[in-house]
């Protein structure tokens, strides 16, 4: 068995066939290297495009700056909203008062005094 030829591929044994391979073999050979030069191109391009790390400490203000931005716009919001409804409710009392007749200033009660007496001085 040790001096024994393993039998020849009777494919390869036809010298057409032979040639078909080797042409084959040889396309081959050249689309791994366009893959290999296509990968090194690619890797280029993506160490170019790539863009710089942000270091960490400029991230962690960035997040605080953010959070506190968003916390005094919701402060400023609620802060808004009350005083509109407190302004709102001072606007119906005096409403309310101005109708009952219940707001008098003084000044209208010494004017009101004077042109009494002004007419009752001018009637006699």
């Amino acid at each position: 068995m040790a001096g024994r030829q393993p039998s020849p591929d009777p494919v390869l044994a036809d010298p057409e066939a032979a040639k078909a391979f080797g042409k084959i073999e040889g396309k081959l050979t050249e689309l791994v290297h366009i893959a290999a030069g296509d990968a090194q191109r690619q890797e280029a391009i993506a160490r170019t495009l790539t863009k710089p790390e942000i270091p960490a400490p400029l991230k962690w203000a960035g997040a605080i700056v953010a959070a506190l931005f968003t916390a005094g716009t919701a402060t400023m919001a609620f802060w808004l909203v009350s005083s509109v409804s407190e302004m709102q409710v001072t606007l119906a009392r005096m409403d309310e008062r101005m109708a009952g007749g219940t707001v008098k200033d003084g000044r209208v009660d010494l004017l009101d005094m004077r042109v009494t007496k002004l007419e009752q001085g001018a009637d006699e």
